[in-house]
């Protein structure tokens, strides 16, 4: 009996990390001056049309926590923006665990933001 259980427990453990979905970017597979959003199959602008303009962020090498790459969002209104990258998730879930981790520096006299969306719909809710 004690083996059926262990057995019956290892599968379970097993089939839920293969149901787990899971992503990580750490931005060196594109080349420095790329657009996320252009180059990237999965990062999107928040507008969905502006792949490539001023609302997309370029890869950058001046600063990264891990390897030689990161993304730089550069503020040209007080308020912020219009650099808005988001990473659709193509559905909502609204039930599980959820582990989400990145690291983000905030230069002196700066601000930042950062939301998930309540909903698929962009700017809906958060």
């Amino acid at each position: 009996m004690k083996k059926t259980t262990t057995l019956l427990l290892s599968s379970l453990f097993v089939g839920g990390l293969l149901l787990a979905q899971q992503f990580s970017d750490d931005f060196e597979s594109y080349n420095t001056g790329d657009y996320l959003g252009e180059k990237s199959s999965v990062w999107r602008c928040w507008s969905n049309a502006g792949e490539g303009t001023p609302e997309d962020v370029k890869i950058v090498d001046d600063e990264a926590a891990s390897g030689t790459k990161s993304i730089y969002f550069s503020s040209t209104s007080a308020n912020g923006g219009p650099q808005d990258v988001v990473l659709p998730f193509g559905k909502a879930y609204n039930t599980g665990t959820f582990d989400f981790k990145f690291k983000i520096k905030v230069n002196s006299g700066k601000n930042a933001y950062f939301n998930f969306q309540a909903s698929e719909t962009i700017g809906q809710t958060w």
